[in-house]
């Protein structure tokens, strides 16, 4: 089993965690901003460094285990877990950057339960939640800990979904953050919110130019 970045250093980070779907790109996303911006930024790593159960999932078949021979109580004991382990961890820089935020263990339950159990949504994410109902306050209080990111508007930003796709909306969002992107006094925060980023400079858009919500 791998070992989770270790040190004391950062009890307390800043949580930014990248949720959607998979293949959407972020583990690609977390790679390239811990390469930008260096010491002050770490990865979380996969779920599977924070419980040794995982190791022997890994080694019987984790998909037959999720989908077949463990038991749904177990998958779900398992992943809150491993988010609740991670959750706690101290790291080595102030930014950690998490793949997949806490929201994405209820949906990850919830459709493992509707795969399994032939449930519809509604009931799907109502297993879910019973499933979960014993860590609700921990997960709670580790998801208020979180900054999430959109993993679908970075995606945009990133160029890998066609612009035709976009909204007018959603564009100028895009155009503002990239212009906000080459100015020197724009900081990392800048890119978890929706509204512009002021700057002092007389010749720079105004702070007060509302974006698109």
């Amino acid at each position: 089993m791998s070992t989770p970045p270790d040190s004391d250093t950062y009890p307390l980070p800043v949580s930014v965690a990248f949720s959607g779907p998979d293949n959407t790109g972020k583990t690609k996303q977390i790679g390239i901003l811990a390469r930008r911006m260096g010491p002050a930024a770490i990865s979380a790593g996969p779920l599977d460094h924070y419980d040794p159960r995982w190791a022997a999932i890994k080694a019987g078949g984790m998909a037959r285990w999720w989908f077949e021979t463990g038991p749904v109580e177990e998958v779900a004991d398992v992943l809150a877990t491993s988010y609740l382990e991670r959750s706690r961890h101290p790291f080595s820089a102030p930014v950690r950057l998490l793949d997949r935020g806490i929201p994405m263990l209820e949906a990850s339950v919830a459709a493992t339960v509707a795969v399994r159990e032939d449930l519809g949504a509604e009931q799907a994410a109502d297993r879910a939640r019973h499933l979960l109902s014993s860590y609700e306050t921990d997960l709670r209080a580790a998801e208020e800990d979180e900054q999430e990111v959109r993993a679908f508007l970075a995606l945009r930003i990133l160029g890998v979904i066609p612009p035709a796709r976009l909204t007018g909306h959603d564009l100028l969002l895009v155009l503002i953050k990239l212009a906000e992107s080459q100015h020197p006094h724009t900081t990392l925060d800048t890119f978890f919110t929706t509204t512009p980023a002021p700057h002092p400079g007389p010749g720079d858009r105004s702070g007060n130019v509302p974006a698109p919500a």
